[in-house]
């Protein structure tokens, strides 16, 4: 048969792997089994290589996407806090950008108590500790989030993501009901680390699912064992 003449040219199983490739994988499996070969075809057909291996190109392809996009979301978190720092640096008696209504000033936020890192005490004298401006935290934290995203480390990006937007709804809660005022520079943060939040989370669960229909047909090869 020409199965067997297929076969004995394969060699021991003992010595040879599967392929990676799912469609050779169920190939080698079926000859080995002494599989018809119309049916070994009709397997590899439904195993759908062909669409698998589109599909990952597409996931490679939006891989690269999402990597520079969340890299360039970060960009423009650095800038936004860069635009708030400045604030902070400047003199209070000056009119700062968008102090528009009573409530959106950037200035009175970010000269407030809470505008630095641990907060100002009421008691306190200026300069008596050492206190880190918050907009220079957010600076720090996206370009981390730049550097782990270009580098392609999305779970280390979704820790990162994860604690930015946790601080960031905290200064927003902050704003609402303590301060009374809004930063439209914070709230510009709060957006832009959002969307990197549920960029990150869409790129891994689509990872996720390659992985998931790249080991389905060999999870049906050891169901069929």
């Amino acid at each position: 048969m020409y199965v067997n003449r297929v076969w004995a040219r394969l060699p021991p199983p003992g010595l040879a792997a599967i392929p990676d490739s799912p469609c050779l994988a169920i190939t080698f499996t079926s000859l080995r089994q002494e599989t018809a070969l119309p049916r070994m075809i009709r397997t590899c057909r439904r195993s759908g290589s062909e669409s698998l291996w589109r599909s990952s190109a597409g996931f490679s392809y939006n891989g690269v996407t999402m990597r520079y996009l969340i890299a360039v979301l970060a960009l423009a978190g650095i800038f936004d806090s860069y635009l708030a720092l400045r604030i902070h640096f400047q003199d209070p008696a000056q009119a700062p950008p968008c102090s528009v209504t009573a409530k959106f000033d950037c200035g009175e936020v970010n000269h407030g108590r809470y505008a630095v890192l641990p907060p100002l005490s009421f008691e306190e004298a200026p300069n008596a500790s050492i206190h880190i401006p918050v907009a220079a935290i957010g600076i720090a934290g996206y370009t981390l989030i730049a550097l782990l995203a270009l580098s392609q480390r999305y779970w280390l990006t979704l820790q990162a993501a994860e604690i930015g937007f946790f601080f960031a709804a905290f200064l927003s809660y902050l704003e609402a009901y303590v301060i009374e005022k809004w930063c439209i520079y914070c709230l510009c943060s709060m957006g832009i680390i959002t969307a990197i939040l549920l960029l990150t989370i869409a790129k891994l669960a689509a990872d996720g699912l390659r992985r998931r229909r790249s080991g389905s047909p060999a999870d049906g090869l050891v169901s069929a064992k």
